[in-house]
């Protein structure tokens, strides 16, 4: 296998690989150096009454927003969600092929539930809409 190769499928985290994830910050605190290291994702509960910068990026940063409609249709399912599970909305940023946003859950896992309900019902909304079952999504 040449350099090339090992780089792709090897460490996860290599520079210039195209991965997905929701990844977490906590703005309120900072982290020790040993908490940067890779390291397979862990399950988490977020505390309640924290700041929390958000992000998602499609797979291989495909496009998450084709056209208007699908912002709209976002912002949409973001307020719904926001409905189920109590969480500030601080701000937020749309851009084709990603989001952040900047929440403050108000329990112990409510960012959990938050994301999880978001993303799903995000992902098969794009897939119904635009009959896509290739992933990448």
């Amino acid at each position: 296998m040449d350099d090339r190769n090992e780089s792709r499928t090897g460490n996860p985290h290599s520079p210039g690989e195209k991965h997905k994830g929701t990844f977490l910050y906590i703005l309120t605190k900072p982290f020790p150096k040993t908490t940067l290291q890779p390291m397979p994702r862990v399950g988490r509960i977020a505390p309640g009454g924290v700041i929390y910068h958000v992000l998602n990026r499609g797979n291989g940063r495909r496009q998450l927003f084709l056209k208007d409609g699908d912002y709209l249709a976002f912002l949409k399912l973001l307020a719904e969600v926001r409905e189920t599970v109590p969480i500030d909305l601080l701000a937020y940023c749309l851009m084709p092929n990603h989001w952040h946003l900047v929440l403050r859950p108000s329990g112990d896992g409510d960012l959990s539930k938050f994301m999880l309900r978001l993303t799903t019902a995000h992902v098969r909304r794009h897939y119904a809409h635009y009959h896509d079952s290739a992933g990448g999504h």
